[in-house]
């Protein structure tokens, strides 16, 4: 009789969780009736600014302007008109990476990805909730050996290292391989490539997740110095040459309202849109700190397949507030929003030699 009232008990706390949450992350706001929304031109559309989506279901995501999209999975949605970014040898305690590095051979023998394509190499590296607790020497040698198999399938074919945590929020850094952070473990990685090889490592991109979780989620200054100091970073180490990727911006942590959320959008997309520093940017791309963002994320989550994603991350994780489509494609006033900040033309910077007055 006990082991049926504590399944009973269990039952019912598992419904009440399940009730908070699905009344804490109500449907996002739908655009104003009075709104007319004219969907950008496909030549309008910015390879700089992406989305990250979870899946694809008929959502327009590319009437945004939205160049790019990835969904954590080395396999695109085919219902989304966007340059795909395929994610190959992540999570290797979940997926061995002797099986995750045969996956990507098959892919690659079947030539599913046109040229140019862009990989990410791994998920938010030595973060042990993503699954990731190898120690940098072996994840460098993993990583190696992905970005070789993928530049001898195309030449032209493209390498983001996988990203990086940029929070040093004390509850990251303690679930993080070494407890020194994103940084700090990419510091010896590149080291234990470097001793491994006597090279560098061969990529073309670094990238990081920028979720603000110092600053309630939605700290805008926070966000910029989490982007210059890790562009100081690799200018400081010689590799000021390399692009920028973030592959997670968003506010999903906290409860915020819409307006919030919005203006910390707005700040931040013009922030990555545009931002230059001759000392530290990337000189190729007239000195500008990131090269390429996808905001977090497209759209909402039923609440199982939230648990079944995030597992225990789902009570943590709210996606309607900051997703930029309804689950049933409508976009919202976010998205709204996101099209406008990546359309926006920024205001004329001073001339360094101006004229006499």
């Amino acid at each position: 009789m006990k082991w049926f009232l504590f399944a009973l008990l269990g039952f019912i706390v598992l419904l009440g969780v399940a009730a908070w949450m699905q009344a804490r992350e109500e449907p996002p706001a739908l655009p104003l009736s009075d709104e007319t929304w004219v969907p950008v031109a496909s030549s309008q559309r910015s390879l700089r600014a992406g989305v990250s989506a979870v899946r694809g279901r008929s959502i327009p995501m590319a009437d945004t302007g939205i160049g790019w999209y990835f969904n954590w999975t080395a396999e695109p949605a085919e219902d989304v008109d966007l340059e795909f970014s395929p994610m190959v040898c992540a999570y290797p305690d979940g997926v061995p990476f002797e099986t995750a590095f045969s996956q990507l051979e098959e892919r690659l023998s079947a030539d599913p990805y046109p040229p140019g394509t862009l990989f990410i190499v791994g998920n938010e590296l030595g973060y042990t909730p993503q699954h990731d607790s190898r120690e940098p020497d072996e994840a460098a040698r993993n990583i190696h050996a992905c970005a070789k198999r993928i530049r001898m399938a195309d030449p032209s074919y493209r390498v983001a290292l996988g990203p990086v945590i940029l929070s040093r929020d004390p509850q990251i850094l303690s679930q993080h391989v070494g407890g020194a952070g994103g940084l700090a473990y990419l510091e010896r990685l590149l080291d234990a490539h470097r001793k491994t090889f006597g090279e560098p490592l061969d990529v073309d991109f670094f990238s990081a997740t920028s979720h603000v979780l110092e600053g309630s989620g939605l700290d805008t200054e926070a966000f910029r110095k989490q982007i210059r100091t890790l562009r100081t970073w690799l200018a400081d180490r010689g590799l000021r040459d390399h692009g920028l990727l973030i592959t997670e911006m968003g506010a999903a942590f906290g409860q915020h309202t819409p307006n919030e959320v919005g203006v910390f959008l707005e700040e931040t997309v013009d922030f990555v849109m545009h931002a230059r520093d001759p000392e530290i940017g990337l000189a190729s791309d007239d000195n500008r700190l990131v090269q390429r963002f996808a905001w977090f994320t497209a759209h909402p989550l039923p609440l199982g397949e939230k648990f079944q994603l995030l597992g225990l991350g789902a009570l943590y994780v709210d996606f309607s507030q900051t997703a930029l489509f309804t689950s049933a494609g409508q976009l919202t006033r976010l998205g709204q929003r996101y099209a406008r900040q990546i359309q926006r033309r920024p205001a004329a910077r001073p001339s360094p030699n101006p004229p006499p007055i």
